[in-house]
């Protein structure tokens, strides 16, 4: 178990340090066979999935996770942290939290990860048009108006 917390808690650090310099410590993190998945990405391999993460740093400034619980179960670990970070396009601040779902393979390193956050108000609901309709549809089914 402790090799595993080791491996989670490096993992977390590439991502707390993630910038074009250090891009390529996901190598020594993760599985050559990663998949990530976020609510806007599928990827595997390090080709797509840095691919992804450089597409992160180039349109999110200062990017931080704050963890706040670590579970394991077998070779699975669940994270729930809080996110915060500066979108580069607008300037605004970004907040939200989250659970990422990581699955350890047999040398320790990250195999599958997989993000859980409410993309919908905390992004699409924010967008101009398609916002006013996803607030305006939320409004007509919420039980609580």
């Amino acid at each position: 178990m402790i090799r595993a917390q080791k491996a989670v808690e490096n993992y977390i650090a590439f991502f707390n340090s993630l910038d074009r310099l250090s891009l390529n410590r996901l190598t020594a993190v993760a599985a050559p066979n990663i998949c990530f998945i976020d609510p806007f990405n599928k990827a595997s391999g390090y080709d797509s999935v840095m691919a992804v993460l450089t597409h992160f740093i180039d349109n999110v400034q200062t990017p931080h996770f704050d963890v706040k619980s670590i579970a394991f179960s077998g070779n699975k670990c669940f994270v729930s942290w809080d996110f915060s970070g500066v979108l580069t396009a607008s300037g605004k601040a970004w907040r939200f939290t989250g659970v990422s779902e990581l699955t350890l393979d047999g040398s320790y390193r990250i195999m599958h990860h997989q993000d859980y956050w409410d993309a919908a108000t905390h992004f699409y609901e924010k967008l101009p048009v398609i916002g006013y309709i996803l607030r305006l549809i939320k409004r007509k089914i919420s039980i609580l108006k």
